[in-house]
């Protein structure tokens, strides 16, 4: 009798995921969140992601560290050329990520905050759990982020 293992992950319930429509390039839009915001973004290793197509893609990622609410902050671009992250949502340029976010209302009141950025189209809040393979997406980000926790400044 053969035994099936299957792998389950709550990674989606420790992550708040808002949408952000933006014209501008990455590095602009978290320079603009830095200035308005005061965070303090900075840009990291791109995130491979090893598709079924057998290429590896690299989306801009950039990590902001909030010690005193210990929350952190990831802004993923969602396209890279013709590649995109999560296609069932393609028209959405980034993601910002919140990890061990307080609750919803946080999330939303960052939302409203993205949206009165200058250069922001529209931003709002991604429910992951509807997302085709939001966990497995987590689960290599969160890979890709075990060498930069030790880099944190």
């Amino acid at each position: 009798m053969k035994t099936r293992l299957q792998l389950t992950s709550d990674l989606c319930d420790s992550y708040h995921a808002i949408a952000v429509c933006s014209h501008i390039k990455d590095y602009k839009l978290s320079w603009s969140i830095n200035q308005q915001l005061a965070f303090s973004f900075r840009r990291i290793e791109n995130l491979k992601i090893f598709k079924a197509r057998k290429c590896e893609q690299g989306f801009p990622m950039f990590v902001h560290e909030d010690d005193f609410l210990e929350l952190s902050y990831y802004l993923v671009k969602n396209n890279c050329g013709a590649d995109v992250l999560f296609s069932n949502i393609g028209q959405v340029d980034y993601i910002l990520f919140l990890h061990d976010c307080p609750g919803k209302p946080f999330a939303e009141k960052m939302v409203s905050k993205l949206k009165d950025l200058p250069n922001v189209l529209t931003a709002y809040l991604l429910d992951l759990t509807q997302i085709k393979d939001a966990a497995s997406l987590l689960e290599e980000m969160e890979l890709h982020l075990i060498p930069h926790a030790s880099s944190k400044k």
